[in-house]
């Protein structure tokens, strides 16, 4: 071998030992991490730790001394059962106007597998509207579903 050819050699192989020795490195960084720790969906937070998030953030932007802290417990909790009702009320017209959709659709497809597949998954978008929000139904939202 050439002299030139052997230095592209070595330039390769030291590039190769350089990649492989920072994926490793990377790997092992990585795992002494650990894997970022998902935020919890917005659901959970509405519905589990509202009232409390609102007191912690009151406490530190406002300074709140702990009886004060307790005297707007009431209005904050007062607030969260509006939030968590508003909340699902919007969720519930949100599946009514994706029924809505279903049934705008319906008469355009032709094809049976199509049709087939549109109808199981209103079937399934009618049982999560039943399971989820049995409380919330009036009868306009019923005769919708049970149509």
């Amino acid at each position: 071998m050439t002299d030139r050819l052997k230095d592209y050699w070595h330039i390769g192989a030291a590039l190769l030992v350089i990649f492989v020795a920072g994926n490793a490195f990377g790997f092992v960084l990585g795992k002494g991490r650990g894997s970022p720790q998902p935020r919890p969906p917005v659901a959970e937070v509405a519905q589990d730790g509202w009232s409390e998030s609102t007191l912690d953030r009151l406490r530190e932007s406002l300074a709140l001394e702990p009886e004060q802290l307790e005297s707007l417990r009431p209005a904050v909790e007062r607030a969260a059962g509006k939030v968590r009702e508003t909340r699902e009320r919007a969720l519930l017209d949100y599946h009514v106007l994706l029924l809505n959709l279903h049934d705008e659709i319906e008469p355009l497809l032709a094809d049976e597998a199509q049709l087939a597949e549109l109808r199981r998954s209103r079937a399934t978008l009618v049982g999560e509207v039943q399971r989820r929000f049995s409380a919330l139904l009036d009868a306009e939202i019923e005769d919708k579903l049970f149509r």
